[in-house]
């Protein structure tokens, strides 16, 4: 049986950070976020950071700033909060949504407008009404 290990945030972004040379001051330079909320990304100390929206993008940057997938890091630390394993939150679908157009279309799926007989029928209907209307009026203003 094999054990499965959480995954460690904070240690992934120390390390990657300590792995690219780079001092604590200068990611807190280079992305704006205050050293005291570094350090706490890096402790697992998310209780120091006002607010989980607060807290998702301070990792999210850290970690894109790091060049480590930081929506990926921002998922294992949901799924962490919410009670998963963290190293299983990948294998976790969910159902996506399929694109719903809620504006009319003029043309059909295929953007072909001799497709739909009807259609047709209708716009040379309507022309020909326009056109009658138009040579009633012009012809009784003369």
């Amino acid at each position: 049986m094999s054990e499965v290990t959480e995954i460690n945030i904070g240690q992934i972004l120390k390390t990657t950070r300590e792995n690219k040379n780079f001092d604590i001051e200068d990611v807190s330079a280079a992305t704006s976020i205050r050293k005291l909320y570094l350090v706490a990304i890096e402790e697992n100390n998310f209780s120091a950071i006002p607010g989980e929206v607060f807290t998702k993008g301070i990792i999210r940057t850290y970690g894109n700033f790091l060049g480590v997938d930081g929506q990926a890091l921002v998922e294992q630390y949901k799924a962490s909060t919410n009670g998963y394993n963290a190293a299983l939150a990948n294998t976790i679908k969910i159902r996506e949504a399929k694109k719903v157009n809620l504006a009319p279309t003029f043309f059909s799926q295929d953007n072909s407008i001799f497709s739909d007989k009807k259609r047709i029928v209708f716009i040379g209907i309507s022309i020909t009404i326009l056109v009658c209307l138009a040579f009633i009026f012009f012809k009784t203003k003369a």
